[in-house]
């Protein structure tokens, strides 16, 4: 409470409801929803939850004080000459007949001076001659008693009224001076030449002056108010409420005139001259009404609105509760709203991930992503700049944060939602890129988010291992086939795996050296995967490692397969070679 929270504030006491406002409501979003002070009090600080005080005496507060004594003349003043303001004042109060002020920031009148009139709203004026005036009213005005007269003015006692001369001829009754015989013509009347009584001034008129000689001498009823009676010195009152009186108005309900009842889509409150047309943002539909009502939620309604259901909210706006135009309340950029009649903040969307929304009020999508960068949500530039270090989309840094460039290790189609990791086999060496930067290099892996053609890092890839080959583009090394090894790193192809050396087998795939030496009784020639596939031939013999089958030499013979020696040949008898 004192308090109202725009979209993005970060904290409940950022924007207090300024001074000459207070609010004791919750959830306030707008300093709009902070209320003017109320006309006799005053609101001195900021974030108040109820006025401060009653306004001081000799001051009138009319609304939105932020002092005790105001003197902007807008939210209060200085009580004027001619009126007076007790405390709690809303408008000065004219001083009655009988009282007078003639110094401002007056709290109460003083009493008439005698021999002088204090008449409402008026100046001081001395008692007129011919008379005396025991108080300050008109009712006090008294004629000097026949047979005496006064040529002086501010007479307030009987006795100071003089005895006529013998023989001398004193005017009368409209005169400066007067025998008691007539005597001025009074307020609420007028007297035309040769008058023996005063005339009362007829319905919708009236008169607070002396001496008024003709009928249009007499005032016509104000706008706002009415005089419903002849012979009156002041307007019978104000006009009533849910009506209008123009000028000359004989009837509170402005009805004998051309007034009469508040049509709709206006309003009158007591002592409306004219129908006051309904400000945007409120309307009403019925006539005789004394105030607006709130445009509803959904809606926007333009002054003098009468049926707000004419005033849907447009797609790409939202209208709380007494919406004054179509476009107050944008949805801002980074969001869209594709649905009319909305009445809240939270009917705008963010933009979905992968898109863009660059300005207010929008009803649709600005468009995709631009190539190289990602949209995480609620972006609102094709190349959004406030996520530079993007891990995860339930991990974001800050938390509002749109999006960003592609970092190196991952490539960004146009319409991407978050950094697409590099591909195997391919590497990614520059930020801002829309395709991965190539395939990895010959004679190495590239597992996934690599940032070069030749990793050595053992996360995103590495140079190929002995025993392997890395074709362009590998992901992962490819094992050296069986009947082959290879006992350096970076192979580059298959063709680069070495076949088995002779003598030797290689039974498995992925050797970095032969398996082991052929076994007696076989032989191996090059790229042999078995020891056992090649018997040693009758005649031969095939000691361990043997590359090819040998001839048994002179003396010796074999008649057996599988053989690791030659037989010595018996006593007579002859080998052949």
């Amino acid at each position: 409470m004192g308090y109202y929270c725009p979209a993005g504030t970060r904290h409940p006491h950022e924007y207090p409801c300024p001074p000459g406002t207070w609010s004791n409501a919750l959830g306030s979003q707008t300093v709009s929803s902070c209320w003017l002070c109320p006309s006799g009090y005053f609101c001195n600080s900021s974030g108040l939850i109820q006025p401060t005080g009653i306004c001081a005496p000799g001051f009138y507060c009319a609304g939105g004080a932020k002092t005790a004594m105001p003197d902007d003349g807008v939210t209060g003043n200085r009580c004027p000459a001619r009126y007076y303001c007790p405390q709690g004042c809303t408008s000065p109060l004219l001083c009655p007949d009988g009282t007078h002020s003639n110094t401002t920031g007056a709290a109460e009148c003083s009493d008439c001076p005698t021999g002088w009139l204090c008449l409402e709203g008026e100046e001081l004026q001395l008692c007129p001659e011919g008379h005396y005036c025991l108080g300050g009213t008109v009712e006090d005005i008294l004629p000097c008693p026949p047979g005496t007269y006064s040529p002086k003015a501010g007479q307030s006692q009987v006795e100071q009224c003089l005895l006529c001369s013998a023989g001398i001829n004193f005017k009368n009754p409209d005169s400066n001076i007067s025998t008691g015989v007539g005597g001025p013509c009074p307020v609420g009347h007028y007297c035309p030449e040769g008058t023996s009584l005063s005339l009362p001034c007829p319905l919708g008129t009236f008169s607070n002056s002396l001496y008024v000689t003709k009928k249009s001498g007499c005032t016509v009823c104000p706008a706002g108010q009415f005089c419903g009676s002849v012979g009156l010195s002041r307007p019978s009152g104000p006009c009533r409420e849910g009506f209008y009186c123009p000028a000359g108005a004989s009837s509170s309900t402005g009805s004998d005139s051309e007034g009469g009842l508040c049509p709709q889509a206006h309003f009158c409150p007591t002592g409306s001259a004219v129908p006051v047309p309904c400000p945007a943002g409120t309307y009403t539909n019925l006539t005789g009404q004394i105030k607006c009502s709130p445009c509803h939620a959904g809606y926007y309604c333009p002054e003098s609105t009468s049926k707000y259901t004419l005033y849907p909210c447009p797609p790409g706006f939202y209208c709380p509760d007494g919406t004054k135009h179509a476009t107050q309340f944008p949805c801002p950029r980074g969001y869209y709203n594709p649905e009319p009649m909305t009445h809240s903040l939270d009917s705008c969307l963010p933009c979905p991930p992968g898109h863009y929304c660059e300005k207010e009020r929008l009803s649709s999508v600005s468009g995709k992503c631009k190539a190289g960068w990602f949209c995480v949500s609620a972006a609102w530039n094709a190349q959004p700049f406030d996520l530079d270090n993007y891990t995860n989309a339930n991990c974001l840094c800050p938390a509002s944060s749109t999006g960003g460039r592609c970092q190196e290790g991952f490539y960004c189609p146009s319409g991407t939602s978050e950094p697409q990791p590099c591909p195997p086999g391919a590497f990614c060496n520059a930020t801002g890129l829309p395709l991965p930067s190539g395939p990895c290099s010959p004679g190495y892996y590239c597992k996934r988010e690599a940032t070069s053609s030749r990793p050595i890092d053992g996360i995103t890839g590495n140079i190929c291992p002995p025993g392997t080959y890395c074709d362009e583009g590998s992901s992962a090394p490819q094992p050296c086939p069986a009947g082959t090894f290879s006992s350096a790193a970076g192979l580059v192809s298959k063709d680069k795996c070495q076949p088995c050396r002779a003598g030797y087998y290689c039974a498995t795939v992925g050797l970095q050296a032969p398996t082991a030496p052929c076994r007696e009784g076989y032989w191996c020639p090059p790229g042999q995967t078995d020891d056992l596939a090649l018997p040693c031939l009758v005649g031969h013999y095939c000691p361990p490692g043997s590359p090819v089958p040998i001839f048994c030499p002179t003396g010796t013979y074999q008649d057996k397969l599988k053989q690791a020696n030659c037989t010595i040949c018996e006593s007579g008898k002859l080998q052949l070679s």
